[in-house]
């Protein structure tokens, strides 16, 4: 029986990943094909004027932003006697702003932390 239930999150782990491959490879598409019907030449001049700085600025602000949001995770778990990874924590704030932003009245997000914080030992 047990070995069922590692089969089957084996294979759920999979389907998973080969989600968001197919995800990442229609997004790559469409977003050529977007840029490749709308660009024109005074398009590519503004894109080559782009300060690169900023813009690896603002890249790295919201990588942190979103690791400290996952270091506050951490802090009240491990205040409450849990272990957590910083990456997990990491990955649950991720999670929750994905899934509040593609629900309605953004009520997905919370649910869905819940539900990762318990499936890995937190109690409700």
């Amino acid at each position: 029986m047990k070995n069922n239930n590692l089969d089957k999150e084996k294979r759920t782990g999979n389907y998973i990943r080969l989600g968001i491959q197919v995800f990442v490879c229609i997004t790559i598409v469409i977003f050529v094909l977007i840029f490749w019907k709308t660009l024109d030449e005074e398009s590519w001049f503004q894109i080559k004027q782009v300060n690169y700085f900023y813009l690896v600025l603002a890249l790295l602000s919201s990588a942190l932003a979103w690791f400290f949001d996952g270091l506050i995770i951490l802090i009240f778990a491990t205040a409450l006697g849990y272990k957590l990874p910083v990456m997990f924590c990491t990955g649950v704030n991720l999670a929750n702003i994905f899934v509040s932003t593609v629900t309605p009245f953004q009520s997905g997000g919370a649910p869905l932390q819940i539900y990762m914080l318990n499936k890995n030992g937190i109690s409700i």
